[in-house]
């Protein structure tokens, strides 16, 4: 079974790159208990807990290093949610 953080991981990872559930990398933890907890996490408000309160937590540790780098708009806020499955084109 997938720890929290080995499933915070894998969710993670899986919003950066849109994987599938079924074809998130075995490193995470068996994928059908990461889409579990994403699920649970999602409904009962711990994604955005989690959210609100890791970047504080690690800014006290001294962990953040706050400078004058900017991130491309077209990042946009981070989320717990899945990013959309890819548009395909048929040829």
């Amino acid at each position: 079974m997938a720890g929290s953080r080995q499933a915070i991981d894998g969710i993670l990872h899986r919003v950066r790159t849109g994987v599938q559930w079924h074809d998130l990398p075995e490193r995470f933890g068996p994928w059908k208990t990461v889409y579990e907890r994403h699920r649970l996490w999602s409904a009962d408000g711990t994604s955005e807990r989690l959210l609100q309160v890791g970047p504080g937590r690690a800014d006290a540790a001294g962990e953040v290093e706050w400078g004058s780098r900017s991130t491309p708009a077209s990042c946009g806020p981070i989320s717990m949610r899945p990013a959309p499955a890819p548009i395909r084109r048929r040829h």
